[in-house]
């Protein structure tokens, strides 16, 4: 029957974006990659991040590249902030992309962090 959703699409769905950052994280220990993670933190009662607004979620150095990755939500949407970082890093020639629950899942994570 159409429309209907897959055990792995409404797992897809149902993770968040901090299980996934957990789940990269992991595999990125699993192959020697450094990784940085932008995190949000509260000071002063707000919730602030070091970097500029919109910049992706990772900094991935793998033995021959580096990635700029943003984490989403399967259905999550960039703002225009990040679109706007996106957009930079591509014309300056970087490795700009979004990861989602189903990224991993089809095991594209993995095989980006490899190489």
């Amino acid at each position: 029957m159409a429309g209907r959703l897959t055990d792995d699409e409404r797992a897809d769905r149902a993770m968040t974006e901090a299980k996934l950052n957990d789940r990269v994280g992991y595999r990125a220990r699993k192959h020697g990659v450094k990784m940085l993670r932008i995190q949000r933190a509260l000071a002063a009662g707000a919730w602030m991040t070091p970097a500029a607004k919109g910049f992706p979620d990772l900094l991935v150095v793998t033995p021959t590249r580096i990635l700029y990755r943003e984490l989403k939500r399967e259905l999550g949407k960039l703002s225009p902030e990040q679109e706007a970082w996106r957009d930079r890093i591509r014309r300056a020639g970087g490795d700009w992309d979004v990861w989602r629950p189903s990224d991993l899942r089809a095991g594209r994570i993995e095989v980006e962090l490899r190489y």
